[in-house]
């Protein structure tokens, strides 16, 4: 049964075996199936990562492509519209060609036009020195004419015409006198008013100084003595710079008057000066040198006044000590300005024959140390030394540099035709170039006088017009003074060479431009036209030099206080209250006196009863 058992069941296990080896031989070919697909399908996924790999770098493309054209689209936009803008620019060009073309045409008609008319102008100014040459053979002939006549007639008739001219130039000069005595006389009649009013203005003052007491006012006296005699002097500057302009003026108007288109040197001669224009001119340069010295006397007084009265500058005891010192210090220098006046308004002109200015100088070079390096008590200066007015140091430039212009207008008039020329004879041919200087010297002195009329209502507040006018007036102050030394180099020989006027004009360009500087300055500062035939009150030609340092002094006090408060003022109020209360208290006073009086009598009795006490005392000293 085991056997069968084993044998059933190894006949189960065969016949399950076969089927086993059937199920793996299916296996075995599924497997294999299965690995052909898998095969086939790898092959297959191979191919579609390349494909999409591929539809990846296509679709990068794609995209690549579609920018490039879009770019493409507005790359075509853009040329289409440069396109549409360069056609309109050609149009806009031909259009533009076509009027250039236009304007070039009559251009060209405009240029042939103008040539002919340079022809015709050659043309003329040929004819016209033609003209100018007949002309001066027809006066050289006449000039023979004349000469040969006057030889002829030198007989009876010539005589009587020389009797005659005599006669008439006698009739002339008599009307002349008449007219002279005239106005002397009217001259006189003012000057003895004037002297009356003078002296009774002078017998006030001292009868009114006699009423103060001169204990109180000694020192406020001598203050106001210095500070007048200071104005004095300031006055007389003006006055005497204001002679020297007119006898300038008279000079360069004479020589004006001697130009005349046909009385020219020709090329390559020179001027040859006659004995009354070197004597002239010699009286000119006199004249600018004493110009200056007045301009620097005058402006040290008016800035010794601007000093004294100046808000927040000096005290009211350093004004009055700076006055009296004045009254010490500046009387030589008063005397010898008061000499050259008195010189030039006798004779009408300052000669170098009859003046010397050597004390002048003198004087102003003495009297500047004495002011300026003055000390007080305790050893501090008088007068501040790096003070100054605003505006004082440019308008002292300009009125320098306005007189030494002045000078050497005249120096160039002079040389062409004198004042004084007792001949009666004509003008003598001068030099082109010296009349084009003449003529524009005479311009810059009339810019330059506007400028500083002009400066009467010179804000002092401005800095920055003041900064600029100070670099402007020293400037032209400097090419003033260049100009003038050429002006006198060029004449210390007895002739003018065109060279050397040549030099002159120059300097004389640049005179004018800083002139225009000025001018322009004036109408940038927007300065009006009010007062303009007064000067500013700080200046040397300024007449009223008291009146006008003392209202400016009151005009900047009054921006920000009292413009009462001026030292001059506070010190005659302080006077004032001295005196006041002296006569308010006068009962007090004679109440005191009283007192004194009664006090004076006891002490007296009180004295005689001591006496008698000590007689009485030695007696008994001497009983005992």
């Amino acid at each position: 049964n085991e056997l069968l058992r084993q044998l059933t069941t190894l006949q189960s296990d065969f016949s399950s075996k076969e089927d086993v080896q059937k199920e793996l031989d299916e296996l075995r070919m599924t497997h294999a199936a299965t690995l052909k697909e898998a095969q086939e399908l790898k092959d297959v996924i191979d191919q579609t990562s390349e494909l999409e790999q591929t539809i990846e770098n296509l679709s990068d493309k794609v995209w690549i492509l579609e920018d490039e054209n879009s770019n493409l689209q507005r790359t075509i936009r853009e040329l289409e519209e440069s396109a549409e803008v360069a056609a309109e620019m050609e149009e806009v060009q031909s259009e533009e060609l076509k009027m250039m073309l236009r304007d070039l045409e009559f251009k060209d008609a405009m240029v042939r036009n103008l040539e002919e008319a340079i022809k015709m102008q050659r043309r003329r100014e040929e004819d016209f020195q033609r003209y100018v040459s007949e002309f001066r053979t027809s006066i050289s002939t006449l000039q023979r004419e004349k000469a040969s006549l006057l030889a002829l007639t030198e007989g009876d008739q010539g005589e009587k015409s020389q009797l005659l001219a005599t006669s008439q130039k006698a009739l002339a000069q008599a009307a002349q006198l008449a007219a002279d005595a005239a106005e002397t006389r009217k001259r006189d009649a003012k000057a003895t008013f004037d002297m009356i009013d003078a002296r009774s203005a002078s017998y006030l003052s001292q009868r009114l100084e006699m009423f103060l007491p001169s204990g109180v006012v000694a020192s406020e006296l001598a203050a106001v003595k210095g500070e007048m005699i200071l104005a004095k002097m300031a006055d007389k500057a003006a006055v005497s710079l204001n002679s020297v302009e007119e006898v300038f003026n008279k000079a360069i108007e004479k020589g004006v008057a001697g130009l005349s288109e046909f009385n020219f040197l020709g090329e390559g001669d020179k001027s040859v000066l006659s004995d009354a224009s070197s004597q002239q001119i010699a009286t000119m340069v006199h004249q600018a040198e004493f110009a200056s010295l007045t301009i620097e006397a005058a402006s040290d007084a008016l800035l010794l006044m601007a000093a004294g009265q100046w808000p927040e500058l000096l005290s009211q005891e350093m004004s009055t000590d700076l006055g009296s010192l004045v009254l010490h210090s500046i009387g030589q220098l008063d005397l010898a300005l008061s000499e050259q006046l008195n010189l030039l308004k006798q004779e009408g002109v300052l000669s170098p024959l009859r003046s010397s200015l050597s004390d002048l100088d003198q004087s102003v070079r003495s009297t500047r140390l004495a002011l300026f390096r003055a000390t007080d008590e305790t050893g501090r200066s008088v007068v501040p030394t790096d003070w100054k007015p605003p505006g004082w140091e440019a308008l002292k430039a300009l009125s320098l540099g306005r007189f030494a212009a002045l000078g050497a207008t005249a120096v160039f008039a002079s040389a062409i035709n004198p004042m004084e020329n007792t001949e009666n004879e004509p003008p003598a041919p001068a030099l082109p170039n010296l009349a084009a200087v003449l003529e524009k010297s005479k311009q810059s002195c009339a810019t330059v006088l506007d400028v500083c009329k002009k400066l009467s209502n010179l804000p002092l507040d401005d800095t920055e017009t003041l900064q600029s006018l100070n670099e402007l007036s020293e400037e032209y102050q400097k090419t003033s003074s260049s100009l003038f030394d050429c002006a006198i180099a060029t004449i210390k020989q007895q002739y003018i060479a065109k060279d050397e006027v040549d030099k002159c004009g120059v300097l004389l360009e640049s005179v004018l431009m800083v002139s225009r500087k000025l001018a322009a300055l004036m109408r940038k500062a927007d300065i009006g036209e009010k007062n303009a035939a007064e000067f500013h009150n700080l200046s040397p030609e300024s007449g009223d030099s008291w009146g006008g340092v003392t209202e400016l002094a009151s005009q900047v006090r009054g921006v920000d206080g009292d413009s009462e408060d001026v030292n001059y003022l506070m010190r005659a109020r302080a006077i004032e209250r001295q005196l006041s209360d002296a006569v308010q208290n006068e009962p007090k006073l004679l109440i005191s006196n009283a007192k004194v009086a009664s006090l004076e009598k006891s002490l007296a009795s009180r004295s005689k009863e001591i006496a008698m006490q000590n007689a009485r005392i030695a007696e008994l000293e001497s009983l005992i």
